[in-house]
């Protein structure tokens, strides 16, 4: 048994070292035509202690500009539930430089605001240090941005992850029971738990179960293309209430059964930071039934967004408004700063303890 766990592990880990290099070596060169020139660097993969904290790695330039040695901490998909970690990284640790495929306008805003270097995989750069300031955005993303091969990430895939991450324990249920849960076949079951399996995101506890082996990895992988993939394909239309805001407030949570309050009025629930100027709700209810019950018409620039429920609300389950993760999600679709900050604070008081 602990034979064939630590050949998972290394098959793991081979896999992430080879995917890591290959979004370094892609950065780099991007960077380099951004600037101009032909870059020379070496790499030292390693995962070294410094100050007590772990990096990936060490970055040299050969070629004569004012930038030459970084830290580099690789992060696939980053996404705002890591930046604290970041900030306490960069404070102890000389020249970090952060390397990922893709990262958002509004990270790379806070990232630039607290000092941290940044580095994606079109090339787009920041640095600031000392008399050295580069600053450079394209506005271009890499064509391999949110490329997944495999079919979890698809969006049924991406309805079986959000159980996964939602429903305690699913993963120990059989396929059947997942397939229910996730509103998708029991076909897909396999297929999803086969890719997930063979890319490291869980592993087999024993002959018959599977455990989830990086929780915070496939949570911010599915975050990152909920939005993109699998939120686009749902059925969903916007309409503008007849109502003032708190009546229907009060009107959705009075009649809220089967139906799940989520986005910003979720995240004003929750945290009393927000002001909720826009409502999303999804549910299993006919969209004609719910806009007659609170008083909706249509309208393309409405504040008011239904949205086909995606999962199986389970009976024990009382809530009026969805899973945390899915609320995070929601929030970050909008990310104006004060939804980026409610995200924040759900993620540390709700999500990460789950992860």
């Amino acid at each position: 048994m602990y034979v064939n766990f630590f050949c998972m592990l290394f098959e793991y880990l081979l896999y992430l070292l080879t995917m890591n290099e290959d979004l370094l070596h892609l950065a780099i060169e991007n960077l380099g035509k951004n600037l101009s020139i032909d870059i020379k660097y070496e790499i030292e993969y390693e995962f070294l202690q410094k100050n007590n904290y772990q990096i990936d790695g060490k970055l040299l330039f050969l070629n004569e500009i004012p930038f030459k040695e970084f830290s580099i901490e690789m992060k696939n998909n980053l996404s705002l539930s890591v930046l604290s970690n970041l900030i306490k990284l960069n404070e102890k640790i000389n020249n970090l430089l952060v390397v990922s495929d893709y990262i958002s306008k509004p990270l790379k805003e806070k990232l630039r605001h607290k000092n941290i270097s940044y580095l994606d995989a079109a090339g787009n750069f920041y640095l600031k240090k000392g008399n050295i300031f580069i600053y450079i955005e394209t506005n271009k993303t890499s064509k391999n941005n949110f490329k997944k091969t495999n079919r979890a990430f698809s969006p049924a895939g991406l309805k079986v992850i959000y159980s996964f991450l939602a429903v305690p324990n699913l993963l120990t249920k059989s396929y059947r029971d997942i397939a229910k849960q996730s509103t998708v076949s029991i076909h897909t079951v396999g297929k999803v738990i086969k890719e997930l399996l063979r890319d490291g995101y869980i592993v087999k506890a024993d002959e018959n179960n599977y455990v989830i082996r990086d929780k915070e990895r496939l949570f911010q992988d599915w975050v990152t293309l909920f939005n993109k993939v699998l939120r686009p394909k749902l059925k969903q239309r916007k309409y503008q209430s007849l109502k003032k805001n708190q009546e229907l407030f009060t009107s959705l949570k009075e009649n809220s059964e089967n139906d799940s309050i989520a986005g910003e009025l979720a995240g004003q629930i929750m945290t009393n930071y927000l002001i909720a100027e826009n409502v999303c709700l999804y549910t299993e209810k006919s969209f004609l039934e719910i806009s007659k019950q609170n008083k909706l018409i249509p309208s393309e620039n409405g504040t008011v967004t239904l949205i086909e429920k995606f999962w199986k609300t389970q009976e024990s389950n009382n809530q009026i408004r969805v899973n945390p993760i899915l609320v995070y999600a929601d929030l970050l679709d909008n990310p104006t700063p004060r939804n980026i900050e409610t995200a924040q604070l759900i993620f540390q008081n709700y999500v990460k303890t789950t992860l």
